[in-house]
């Protein structure tokens, strides 16, 4: 959110913050920081139309906010996920190879 009105101000085109947005309060700080749009995209996933498995909705929002790893540098294509055994695993396997042998 802090660099929204940052981006706003040196670029001449619309921005689109995206990122910790969660919320109807969220989203209307972004737009009063100036964005022209907000993207959300991990508070969608629990939603009623999407069709999720039940349990992995429910490990979503259990969750919180600080339970993610993010992952898969190797490869240029970083993601988060619910930390757990296999993204240890993963950053592990990152961590000891290099970039190149993940191609």
């Amino acid at each position: 959110m802090a660099l929204v009105p940052q981006v706003v101000a040196v670029l001449n085109i619309p921005v689109v913050a995206a990122g910790g947005i969660v919320d109807g309060h969220s989203g209307a700080a972004a737009f009063a920081l100036g964005a022209e749009g907000i993207e959300m995209g991990t508070a969608f996933l629990v939603a009623d139309e999407l069709p999720i498995n039940d349990k992995a909705k429910q490990a979503i929002i259990v969750a919180g906010d600080m339970a993610t790893a993010e992952v898969s540098y190797a490869n240029d294509a970083p993601f988060r996920m619910i930390a757990n055994n296999l993204s240890d695993q993963i950053k592990d396997l990152e961590a000891t190879h290099l970039k190149a042998e993940a191609a």
